[in-house]
């Protein structure tokens, strides 16, 4: 222990002089975010009530000395208040340890972490760490609402025209190869991308083309999926709208009901209180493949269901109460695209039920955003489902509720 104490203490007085140094040529800047949720599910399982505090704190920093070149590095604290966490060396490696009125702090990890290459002002490569969210992230998003959220390792290069840009992507989800055991081991999962972005103008601000290609060798069968989308997006005059539509192909499916289509449109009206109201109709196919996606912003706040084998349309209204509060109330209707085939949960596993219904449910989202100052932010909302016949039909009248406050800090 007095060996560690002595390293630490040696690097960061070796250390300060570079910092001091750096902060002097200003190619140093800090910003971060810190955020703490209280949240309530009860029964979004259809089996128990929880309610529980999670914290998360990312500091960015980033080193700049060449205005061509800079080095992101994103740590990230995130925790529930009171969990236990797995120690990651001595001897309780391994094991569950309580952090909380003991003598073992919970871990710290790296969110982001990678250079960033930009000699020109068209062309741009990144490696290492990062966030990679497209659009509306309906395929691939940073699921910011998740307490750690979603970073992939990867290479990512940007090519910027007169009209858009173009970003070509590939990452490591799954790595293998670098076993140094003599038995064969898995091969690696990785995903690629090629996304192009398009601006037309004011009725069409943002049109997105793009392909994707996941390979997973993990299996004893490797199999392949592609992906290909198109994205269209724009607000004038009041309106706004957004529609996608992606297709999967590969030998990963065994049927062609591998889609996902998701569009809405609405109108802001010229009122103090800036009152919206817009209608989003969505469906999935029973095979589809939801990849990556933020689905918490699209499938409801109480996020009982991801985007496969379902379908429906949501009424989104909101308005400014005041400068500083805007309120939102969302209503959703869910059906099953085919009755023999299951939902997943919004992580991706399986609903299972032996119902024959395709009435799925509904769900109200109210939600309220005060935001105090240009850092400071209160988010809070809460989310009543009601069960169709599809959740019923197994659990019986369950209507899972849930509810969060939350506190949100930019610097």
């Amino acid at each position: 222990m007095k060996t560690k104490i002595v390293k630490v203490l040696l690097g960061s007085v070796l250390m300060m002089p570079m910092i001091s140094s750096a902060a002097d040529d200003q190619s140093i800047s800090v910003s971060g975010n810190f955020r703490v949720r209280a949240e309530g599910d009860n029964k979004t399982d259809m089996f128990t009530d929880r309610d529980y505090t999670s914290l998360r704190v990312r500091p960015q920093i980033k080193f700049t000395r060449d205005p061509s070149l800079e080095v992101i590095f994103t740590p990230q604290f995130s925790k529930v208040l009171g969990e236990a966490n797995f120690v990651t060396s001595g001897a309780a490696a391994n094991t569950k340890t309580g952090t909380s009125g003991t003598t073992t702090d919970p871990t710290f990890n790296v969110h982001e972490a990678y250079a960033n290459y930009h000699p020109n002002d068209w062309f741009s490569f990144k490696a290492g760490r990062m966030i990679v969210s497209y659009g509306d992230e309906l395929v691939v998003g940073a699921l910011d609402w998740n307490n750690t959220g979603r970073s992939f390792d990867a290479f990512y290069t940007r090519f910027i025209t007169g009209i858009g840009w173009t970003d070509i992507f590939a990452s490591k989800i799954t790595e293998n190869n670098s076993s140094t055991a003599t038995a064969p081991v898995a091969g690696d999962v990785n995903f690629y991308g090629l996304y192009n972005n398009l601006n037309f103008g004011n009725y069409l601000n943002n049109l997105d083309l793009y392909v994707l290609y996941q390979s997973d060798a993990t299996g004893a069968l490797p199999t392949q999926l592609g992906a290909a989308g198109i994205r269209a997006a724009s607000k004038f005059s009041g309106f706004d709208y957004r529609g996608e539509y992606t297709k999967e192909f590969g030998n990963a499916f065994t049927e062609t009901t591998n889609y996902q289509v998701d569009a809405e449109a609405g109108y802001t009206f010229e009122h103090s209180i800036k009152p919206r109201l817009a209608f989003e109709y969505f469906t999935a196919g029973k095979t589809y493949n939801q990849l990556y996606p933020t689905v918490h912003k699209w499938l409801g706040y109480a996020d009982l269901l991801g985007r496969k084998n379902i379908s429906g349309f949501v009424i989104h209204t909101e308005a400014q109460v005041s400068d500083r509060l805007k309120a939102k109330l969302d209503f959703h209707s869910f059906t099953r695209v085919d009755t023999g085939a299951n939902l997943i949960k919004a992580g991706g596993s399986a609903w299972t039920s032996s119902s024959a219904s395709s009435e799925v449910g509904s769900e109200f989202d109210l939600t309220m955003v005060y935001q105090a100052s240009k850092e400071l932010k209160f988010t809070g909302g809460v989310s009543l489902f009601n069960s169709g016949a599809y959740f019923k039909d197994q659990f019986g009248s369950v209507n899972p509720t849930f509810y969060y406050a939350q506190m949100e800090v930019n610097l």
